[in-house]
């Protein structure tokens, strides 16, 4: 039912459209059997009409010939545009297009052509060899998007060529091999500013030049592994040389030399690891030399030399872990000499000579962390020798003796924490003071007088000697009376004797009292020590004074008159002034 009320409708599309459109399909093939049949016509029939011409202008052109040149014309382009064979592509530099399997890979062609994936985007435009890449060619990640283009070889990166990023920005141009930059070439980052540029080898830069984020130059010179290795210049972020020198692991090593951030030139030398080590020269920054010798780990190390900025020596000699240690000589900036001698940790630490500003001698001997320590000699300001002996801390300690005009001694004896140490006497044998301060200029002996019951002794033996001898003398014996008094008589010198004895010592302005119980002996207890006016009676007074005033409760002292009485570690110093309070003399006594 359906059918007889929709087929009228149909019926007239069918045959008014549909048909025609059926038989559109054979045209090809009804326009080719007839052109065939309509070129055999005219090839076949002779030119001996006028219809075997069609006329052109005031020409007639023969039919055949037409027939002839259309028949060339569709040969040249099937050949060139159809199926052109190799020699045509290359003549005209055209590609055949080539279909990739589903697997990915390609028909066994050699020669220039165009590789498409199943849905006809371009994977590869170039050569071919068995169907692998091979020589020129273009390589591409997406569509349109170029990804490689260059030399290829065996289907791998190899030759000259530029690689691109995703969006197509230039990564990499130059020479590849294996896939891999290799040989000179430059690497970009991806918005495309200049990375590295050099020679690479499997990929990585060995020689060449790398660049900040901002395009500066960052290093030129040797790397390997990704690290600097062997002679390069790094730069600063402004772009103006850092270091130029040797490299190992990626830091300075060996000879090179370092600059401030503007080129001022600040060490050149021997590094190692990073730091200044061997033989180098270190620079203040204005071209001006602070130090030239020998580092280790950074620091000045071994023999070397430290400058003024006068260009003049402030010290010459060893050094350790940065200080100057071990033997050396100090300079002033004027360039005479300072202290010569041997160091430890910057200070004057043993033997040494130390010097004032205009060469004179100020001291030499030991030293203990830049303090006099030991035996040594100290100068006056001419040059003098003004004391040797001992120090201790800086301070004149045991045994020494001060001079006067460098030459005179005006004391020899002991120092106690700097000061003069009289008592010290006191300690001493008679014979340690001899052989401390030699023979004394004179020697006094002042003997006791005898007790008054030897003089009565005496006198009764006398009598009793006159008695026996006016009885001798009237029997006429006078040679036994002459004996007999001889026998009596008393001997003064055998008799023990006591007294005080005074040992002077002139050029020392000393005089020692000594008490004698038997002057027979040499034993002698030192009671007293006089003190003449002078430096060293002057150099006590000052002291006492200073003891008063510093602490005032070990000391005590009484004025009596023209004289100052004090009483300091179990010894009284009773000292003379005149009107002006200048010292005269003194006693040195001891308590109790």
């Amino acid at each position: 039912m359906i059918e007889k009320i929709v087929k009228p409708f149909i019926a007239p599309i069918q045959r008014k459209i549909l048909m025609p459109l059926k038989k559109a399909k054979n045209w090809p093939k009804l326009l080719a059997k007839w052109l065939k049949k309509k070129f055999k016509d005219i090839l076949g029939q002779k030119e001996i009409t006028k219809a075997s011409y069609i006329p052109i202008g005031n020409y007639y052109v023969s039919k055949k010939l037409i027939v002839i040149i259309i028949l060339v014309l569709l040969i040249c382009y099937f050949f060139i545009f159809i199926r052109p064979p190799k020699f045509i592509n290359k003549l005209f530099n055209r590609k055949p297009a080539i279909s990739v399997s589903t697997n990915g890979t390609a028909p066994s062609y050699s020669g220039a052509a165009k590789l498409l994936d199943e849905n006809k985007v371009l994977l590869y435009e170039g050569d071919l060899v068995g169907g692998v890449y091979e020589g020129k060619g273009k390589l591409y990640q997406a569509v349109g998007v170029l990804l490689y283009e260059g030399d290829f070889v065996g289907g791998q990166y190899a030759g000259n060529g530029k690689l691109f990023s995703k969006e197509g920005t230039l990564l990499y141009e130059g020479a590849f091999v294996d896939g891999k930059y290799d040989g000179a070439g430059k690497l970009y980052t991806e918005d495309g500013t200049l990375l590295e540029q050099g020679t690479f080898l499997q990929g990585v830069l060995i020689q060449g030049s790398q660049y900040q984020s901002d395009g500066t130059l960052k290093y030129t010179g040797a790397l390997a592994g990704k690290v600097y290795e062997g002679e390069g210049n790094l730069y600063y972020p402004n772009g103006k040389i850092q270091y130029q020198g040797g490299f190992k692991t990626g830091v300075s090593h060996g000879q090179g030399r370092l600059f401030s951030d503007n080129e001022e030139l600040i060490y050149e030398g021997g590094f190692a690891n990073g730091v200044y080590a061997g033989e180098g020269t270190l620079y203040n920054g204005t071209n001006i030399i602070i130090y030239q010798g020998q580092f280790l780990a950074g620091n000045y190390n071994g023999m070397g030399k430290k400058l003024f900025k006068n260009n003049f020596i402030e010290y010459e000699g060893e050094y350790s872990n940065g200080k100057r240690s071990g033997a050396g000589t100090e300079y002033f900036e004027s360039g005479s000499v300072k202290y010569k001698g041997e160091f430890l940790s910057d200070r004057y630490h043993g033997t040494g000579i130390l010097f004032d500003v205009n060469g004179n001698m100020i001291y030499s001997g030991g030293f203990l962390s830049s303090e006099y320590h030991g035996n040594g000699e100290r100068y006056n300001a001419e040059g003098l020798l003004e004391y040797k002996g001992f120090f201790v801390r800086g301070l004149l300690n045991g045994l020494g003796t001060w001079f006067k005009d460098g030459t005179q001694p005006i004391y020899i004896g002991y120092f106690k924490s700097g000061k003069l140490d009289f008592a010290s006497y006191m300690e001493l044998s008679s014979i340690g003071r001899e052989e401390l301060l030699g023979k004394p200029s004179g020697t006094e002996l002042i003997l006791d007088p005898l007790p008054e019951v030897f003089f009565d002794m005496a006198d009764s033996e006398a009598e009793a000697l006159e008695e026996a001898s006016l009885e001798d003398s009237s029997t006429g014996d006078s040679s036994l009376n002459e004996a007999t008094v001889e026998d009596t008589a008393p001997d003064l010198e055998a008799i023990p004797r006591s007294g005080t004895l005074k040992l002077r010592y002139q050029e020392l302005g000393l005089m020692f009292v000594a008490r004698m119980e038997d002057t027979s002996s040499e034993d002698a207890e030192l009671t007293e020590i006089h003190m003449n006016s002078g430096k060293v009676l002057d150099t006590l007074f000052l002291q006492l004074e200073e003891q008063l005033s510093t602490e005032p409760a070990s000391i005590k002292k009484l004025n009596s008159g023209l004289d100052r009485i004090y009483t300091w570690n179990n010894y009284v110093y009773t000292l003379t002034v005149n009107q002006n309070n200048e010292v005269q003399s003194a006693i040195i006594t001891r308590t109790g």
